[in-house]
């Protein structure tokens, strides 16, 4: 396994660990319903924006090494 492929992979582990907090604690505080609607609305909308660069992530991640 050569340096750059380990870096990219360490990369991509790293920037996935982090939008999968990001977007569970959207989850928990949607949860909690002591928030307005506009709030939940807006997460929502977060949430969905998370997603879409998560897959993104995993996305660049096999073009570049398959």
């Amino acid at each position: 396994m050569d340096n750059l492929f380990l870096g990219e992979l360490l990369q991509t582990i790293g920037e996935l660990a982090l939008a999968y907090t990001v977007l569970r604690v959207h989850h928990g505080v949607m949860t909690e319903k002591h928030i307005d609607k506009k709030v939940i609305l807006s997460m929502k909308s977060e949430q969905f924006i998370g997603m879409m660069g998560v897959i993104l992530i995993i996305i660049g991640f096999l073009i570049r090494w398959i």
